[in-house]
């Protein structure tokens, strides 16, 4: 079906073994896609069943997610599971329920390192022991679904952003684009160190950041111009030396594949704008030695206490801060421990 659609995939068609899905931006334009598909499909001799198709929708659900105009989002009924399910008591039950949370992940930022405690658990030397921080673990991997961002579709006609994150636990990176009503994002991606020595290593955890998620979103970047957003000059650094590692060549051979304009943020200056794109869950900080205006300042602190998330945690951190251990307000502004 992929071979037969080829041509048109993610311009118009989505395949998924004989699940097929057309989308158009008018009704107009919806209808020549529609007769090119059936067209094709009659060439092929392929049959389809009418009354299992839905004709012209402006809502669709495919593969457990809704589409719409505004973008793709969690089916309603999968993120309702999420939010009532137990406290996992069992291996069995916590599997179930990573298995679960993991085919949402795109819409999670940092996901991996959220989950890192839970997975511990899964280890096979480990023993069951559930603690603290696999209580705030669940607790932060459940919000950060029930306030899941509307991911949006990807258009090959606009250019591409890539933002990476990185820590000693794990890596996270961003695909975005801007569609004239500022950057939209249009997946998230996370994952493990893959070793120890990676983890301790800046320029190692960076270039492998880098080299993941160019690897993950290989079928929208490759042949194309993007740029990529990144506070470290790992790869400036790398471009200077005249002996490396066999790893280190090999990543930064199969980076330099992609045609891409570093952009380089300064963590400093970055911080404000990383911590509103964020939600509550993976709130970073801002912190009061930022060279901001003080203006600025004011309409975050006045905007915390408009919004009805972060209002609700500022009054359980203030009235009982025992009950969100891993936040803490300072200056009026709401920090979370990075662990």
């Amino acid at each position: 079906m992929n071979d037969l659609f080829r041509p048109w995939l993610d311009r118009f068609v989505v395949v998924y073994l004989d699940d097929i899905l057309v989308f158009s931006r008018t009704l107009q334009e919806h209808q020549g896609h529609l007769r090119q598909v059936l067209e094709k499909l009659r060439e092929a001799n392929f049959k389809i069943n009418a009354k299992k198709c839905e004709w012209a929708k402006t809502q669709a659900l495919y593969l457990v997610h809704v589409l719409d105009g505004d973008g793709i989002k969690p089916e309603d009924s999968k993120i309702a599971a999420i939010r009532d399910w137990p406290t996992p008591c069992t291996l069995i039950e916590l599997r179930l329920f990573l298995g679960l949370a993991n085919y949402y992940r795109k819409f999670v930022r940092n996901f991996s390192t959220i989950v890192a405690p839970l997975r511990r658990l899964l280890k096979k030397e480990a023993i069951w022991q559930w603690d603290k921080d696999c209580t705030s673990a669940l607790k932060k991997l459940k919000r950060a679904l029930i306030e899941y961002p509307v991911l949006k579709v990807a258009d090959p006609s606009l250019p591409f952003v890539v933002t990476t994150d990185v820590s000693q636990y794990g890596i996270g990176a961003v695909l975005q684009q801007d569609d004239g009503n500022g950057y939209k994002p249009v997946e998230f991606m996370s994952a493990r160190m893959p070793s120890e020595k990676v983890a301790t290593s800046t320029y190692e955890r960076e270039l492998y950041a880098l080299r993941q998620a160019l690897e993950r979103w290989n079928h929208y970047l490759l042949g194309r111009h993007f740029k990529v957003y990144s506070d470290h000059e790992t790869l400036r650094w790398l471009k200077t030396q005249a002996k490396m590692t066999p790893k280190l060549t090999r990543w930064t051979t199969e980076i330099d594949q992609y045609d891409f304009e570093l952009k380089l943020v300064k963590g400093k200056y970055n911080v404000v704008a990383d911590a509103q794109s964020r939600r509550s869950d993976y709130f970073g900080a801002i912190v009061h030695y930022l060279d901001i205006g003080s203006d600025l300042q004011e309409k975050v602190r006045q905007a915390y206490a408009q919004d009805p998330i972060y209002s609700d945690v500022l009054k359980r951190v203030k009235e009982a801060p025992e009950s969100e251990p891993d936040y803490r307000t300072t200056e009026g502004y709401y920090l979370r421990r990075l662990t």
